[in-house]
């Protein structure tokens, strides 16, 4: 048997932070799995350019917490778990960067937005 290798936690480096502006959620059902379990959501955004975002995220509250968002009224940013992990697609050149590396993000949704920061995971 081998001793297992030291491998260092990877770390963060901080790429950008967004606010893109949404419309109303579109509800997509209930699902429950293995590691799933509530409300699917897909929130459009209203606009934007050249990167193409595919975001999975994941956000907890309390029940209280949760149905203010939902009614639009504000929460406190601190009093809701919102991570995601985003993929990216870019036509510009410029971009392709952002298709070689895993990107973690932290965020707060608003009614008419959400801002995230990314995070590069080194």
């Amino acid at each position: 048997m081998t001793t297992p290798t030291h491998l260092p936690p990877p770390a963060l480096s901080h790429v950008c932070d967004l606010t893109v502006f949404v419309s109303a959620p579109v509800e997509a059902g209930s699902v429950q799995g293995i590691s799933t379990q509530g409300k699917r959501r897909i929130v459009p955004n209203t606009g934007g350019s050249h990167v193409y975002v595919q975001n999975s995220a994941l956000r907890r509250g309390s029940a209280q917490d949760i149905a203010r968002l939902v009614r639009g009224e504000p929460v406190p940013p601190e009093r809701i778990y919102f991570r995601c992990v985003p993929r990216f697609e870019v036509e510009n050149p410029a971009h392709a960067w952002m298709t070689h590396s895993i990107f973690v993000g932290t965020g707060a949704r608003f009614s008419d937005r959400v801002e995230i920061s990314f995070f590069e995971l080194l």
